[in-house]
């Protein structure tokens, strides 16, 4: 604040110095009248050295111009010093790094694709898948019912979900971060689609297409020493 004030007080005089102009400071007794010098017709006039003093002191003013230019020099050293002052208060700037938010986002892009099933509630669903097809029921219900036992189950493996992901997209990929072979699940996925949206019905050979995809997912998904 004080900088800033001798700045301001400095610019002033120099702005005023350059308007002014010359300094020409006004002498007492200038206006008065000189004494009448009675000339002789024939004689020269004396000099009258207050006189010559006078028009000497009227027609040299002085010339202050070095001052405006020691003024000018101080004005623009205290601006510079200010804006010296300014440079240094403020605060150093970051490095070009990556954003701060940019190692989260790739840790939890990389937890999720590294996201393991919980393989137990899949072979859960796919016995309940194998017993749907196994009941007495039209070959459209049996396929459907197997089908939803593994979105459900995909829900529960513990694998996050994106949400633009459709179900049925999301099972494939819960299916694909499996042992199993990934044919399978896109067997019955094709048959369950044919069962919900198309007019042709489904027949027993359907019904044991699909009992064959998911027992091949059965014999992926097994533990070790089991029989499929």
């Amino acid at each position: 604040g004080r900088g800033a004030l001798v700045v301001v007080l400095l610019v002033t005089a120099v702005l005023a110095a350059s308007l002014a102009g010359p300094w020409d400071p006004p002498l007492r007794g200038a206006d008065l009248p000189l004494p009448a010098v009675t000339q002789a017709p024939a004689a020269t006039p004396e000099p009258d050295p207050i006189r010559e003093a006078l028009e000497q002191v009227d027609s040299e003013p002085w010339d202050l111009t070095w001052l405006g230019v020691v003024l000018a020099v101080a004005a623009l050293a205290g601006l510079a010093y200010l804006a010296y002052r300014v440079v240094r208060a403020l605060p150093p700037r970051r490095g070009e790094d990556a954003p701060d938010d940019a190692g989260v986002e790739g840790a939890g892009t990389v937890s999720v694709r590294a996201a393991e099933p919980d393989l137990q509630t899949l072979r859960d669903a796919v016995r309940g898948a194998d017993t749907h097809l196994a009941a007495r029921v039209p070959p459209a219900d049996a396929v459907i019912a197997a089908w939803v036992a593994l979105e459900e189950a995909a829900q529960r493996s513990g694998v996050p979900r994106d949400p633009a992901a459709t179900p049925t997209e999301f099972t494939l990929d819960v299916l694909d971060r499996t042992p199993v072979d990934p044919a399978a699940g896109r067997v019955l996925l094709a048959l369950y689609l044919r069962a919900r949206f198309s007019t042709e019905p489904l027949g027993a050979d359907d019904v044991a297409a699909a009992t064959t995809a998911v027992r091949t997912l059965a014999a992926g998904l097994a533990e070790r020493g089991d029989a499929p």
